[in-house]
């Protein structure tokens, strides 16, 4: 999504007010973000949370659900 934007680490980093180091981590997958980093990056690219959340939820792996397990949707 940053890349989409034409966004650098470096002017991500300074609009979340996040290291662009911790923003490498967390595109390769090193860090979980908070709920305040989702915010705060999702702000600094003009995007709502969830859909920094979705994008996210596509690239991770699926896991099996496990038996007897329910889901509210």
């Amino acid at each position: 999504m940053r890349t989409e934007q034409g966004i650098t680490q470096e002017t991500l980093g300074f609009d979340s007010e996040y290291h662009p180091k911790y923003i490498s981590m967390l595109e390769r997958g090193l860090y979980s973000p908070s709920l305040t980093a989702i915010v705060r990056l999702s702000d600094a690219m003009r995007v709502a949370p969830s859909e920094l959340i979705r994008r996210m939820e596509v690239l991770l792996p699926k896991r099996p659900r496990e038996p007897g397990a329910t889901t509210t949707r």
